[in-house]
């Protein structure tokens, strides 16, 4: 590479740094020295709905990594600074600038955390994340997590490639849902949105 060549490279790259840190905070998110308060809010264990703001840390690229989320929330409603853990709260929810949308519910058949509700109903499906990694532009990477599904009160982790018998139970008792959770796994066509959109049919279908 000669030497215009870099040139070019490093004020491009220069560039691009410029306005990536020039850029406004989200509309609707306060800016506090290192963190972003996310303003939405919590349900209490009485199913009240409560306004509020959620305080996530940020690292030096202003990213957040929402697992740090499963284990205690810090928030501040119109009685200020409160810090819940599972089980103290029924769940929260924050929204990205992206306008995606992440609920945080205690389980009670696990206590121990707050897990992400992707559909909840008569059967319920949650994700237990690993790594969450976006930033508050709207930027996203790959999620890293287990899957959870919830019946009858049950709380069983479930590996969609391998344990097909195992999901299977979960629909036995709806035959229509069922044939089309054999006919996914016969063409392999298993994945989660897909997954997600099956249990959501299932509780609009319940026999």
């Amino acid at each position: 590479m000669n030497n215009m060549n870099k040139i070019i490279i490093t004020l491009i790259t220069i560039s691009s740094v410029l306005l990536f840190t020039s850029c406004s905070a989200p509309i609707g998110r306060i800016k506090d020295e290192d963190k972003y308060l996310f303003t939405d809010y919590y349900i209490t264990n009485n199913l009240d709905t409560v306004k509020c703001r959620i305080d996530i840390d940020l690292d030096l690229l202003y990213a957040f990594q929402l697992e740090d989320l499963l284990y205690r929330v810090t928030l501040f409603d119109n009685k200020g600074k409160k810090k819940f853990r599972p089980g103290n709260i029924n769940s929260f929810v924050i929204r990205t600038n992206d306008g995606s949308e992440y609920k945080f519910v205690s389980l009670e058949q696990d206590k121990t955390k707050f897990y992400r509700a992707i559909v909840e109903g008569e059967i319920s499906l949650y994700y237990d994340y690993k790594i969450i990694f976006s930033n508050i532009f709207g930027n996203s990477a790959p999620f890293i997590f287990d899957v959870f599904v919830s019946k009858d009160n049950k709380l069983v982790r479930v590996n969609l490639n391998s344990q097909k018998d195992r999901v299977r139970n979960f629909f036995k008792d709806n035959s229509y849902v069922l044939s089309r959770w054999d006919y996914m796994w016969v063409v392999g066509r298993v994945n989660l949105l897909e997954f997600a959109d099956l249990i959501k049919e299932y509780n609009e279908t319940a026999e």
